[in-house]
């Protein structure tokens, strides 16, 4: 009834502009709840733009046979692979084993493996509870341990995009799912010093933690995921060359979803995922948000008024996703971050893959400095942003994101 009353004074005064706006205030309504499934609203939101014809349903779909779902797809099986082969197991141990305070160069040796097991975790849920089995096979204190996982995250999410499922809602937000848009290289080349500082951080964080007593039951519980060596160097392989041919894309002109469906074919080939046995273990919510909320933000996103786009996006992109992650979960806040992008580029004949960049950091920084312990599945409320407020790594992660805007062309 509130919105009913509010939307028009804030520009939406047609019926046109009037549905898509109360069908806006209902999605941030549910997703506010933590007891909501996260599916739900968007799912609802879709049913329910479709009941008052404003977008027809094929355009609110279309992402779901674009080249983002298929890298999702990809990368969800790939990290099935990784599971059963032991190559998870293997990357966490030697990143646990190298997470020692005061080690160097090995502290930093520790971020790189982690980052590169948290990689192949596409779906949040799941690279939460290994990173908690990491932190306790490691040894490390909470703190410590929390800093590395959030630093190894950031890596991850920032040098390979499937590793979180926001970036491919960013893809599939480009026309034609992100085909001929997107190239890897140009991406490392944007976000390279950030890596950097991830790096330093991790390393950081655990050079300066006090270590209690090493848990080696952790460690070896880990361990235990290795099965076969065999299976192990050839999933490893596939995501080594999948990687590659990834970032090279400039010189053989295929998609990133396209080239992992190559990944796909020998996984399967190579009996590597068995048919009917990788079914209950993959995160089909992560597949299932990145083939529809592109569509349902696009819906929403141009149909808002010129005035809700008027602020500086990229200034204000990580206060912004600090607001919105303090009430809703990691992928909501950045859905709704992107219903902004969507008009502003627009307005400003931009372009959106550039425009995305700023907030797909400022949420990954924003999920670092707030240490959120869980898998982003609910806001982490207003008294865990004061806290992150008053971390003076915050204040670092601050200060370079807006070092890198002024460095960024």
């Amino acid at each position: 009834m509130l919105a009913a009353v509010a939307l028009p004074l804030l520009g939406w005064a047609t019926a046109t502009q009037l549905a898509p706006g109360l069908v806006l205030a209902l999605l941030a309504g549910l997703w506010m709840l933590s007891s909501t499934p996260f599916l739900l609203p968007p799912l609802l939101a879709l049913l329910l733009l479709c009941l008052f014809d404003v977008v027809p349903s094929a355009d609110l779909i279309r992402a779901a046979s674009g080249d983002a779902a298929l890298w999702a797809l990809a990368s969800l099986i790939l990290s099935q692979a990784a599971r059963q082969s032991g190559l998870l197991g293997t990357l966490f141990v030697h990143a646990a084993g190298r997470a020692a305070p005061g080690s160097g160069g090995r502290a930093m040796g520790a971020v790189i493996w982690l980052a590169l097991a948290l990689a192949l975790l596409p779906s949040p849920a799941q690279a939460a509870r290994w990173s908690e089995s990491f932190r306790a096979a490691s040894g490390l204190s909470l703190r410590a341990g929390r800093e590395l996982s959030g630093a190894a995250h950031l890596l991850a999410r920032l040098a390979w995009l499937p590793a979180h499922p926001a970036n491919l809602v960013a893809i599939g937000l480009l026309p034609s799912g992100g085909l001929d848009r997107f190239v890897a290289l140009h991406w490392l080349l944007q976000v390279w010093p950030l890596l950097a500082l991830a790096l330093v951080h991790g390393a950081a964080a655990q050079w300066l933690s006090a270590r209690p007593p090493r848990h080696p039951e952790s460690a070896h519980l880990i361990s235990a995921q290795i099965k076969d060596r065999f299976a192990l160097h050839g999933v490893a392989g596939i995501g080594l060359g999948l990687a590659v041919m990834t970032v090279l894309q400039p010189f053989h002109g295929q998609a990133p979803g396209q080239v992992a469906l190559l990944g796909l074919v020998m996984l399967f080939a190579l009996r590597w995922v068995p048919a009917g046995r990788f079914h209950p273990s993959i995160d089909w919510e992560v597949l299932i948000a990145v083939g529809l909320l592109p569509g349902l933000i696009a819906a929403l996103g141009f149909l808002l008024p010129e005035a809700a786009v008027s602020l500086p996006l990229a200034a204000t992109a990580l206060p912004l996703l600090l607001v919105l992650r303090a009430l809703f979960p990691a992928l909501a806040a950045v859905s709704l971050a992107f219903v902004i992008v969507v008009p502003w580029t627009g307005r400003l004949s931009a372009d959106l893959l550039t425009t995305a960049l700023p907030v797909l950091v400022s949420l990954h920084i924003a999920e670092l400095v707030l240490v959120c312990p869980g898998a982003g599945d609910r806001g982490v409320g207003w008294q865990g942003v004061l806290q992150a407020l008053r971390r003076p790594w915050t204040w670092l992660w601050v200060g370079a994101y807006y070092l890198w805007l002024g460095w960024i062309p």
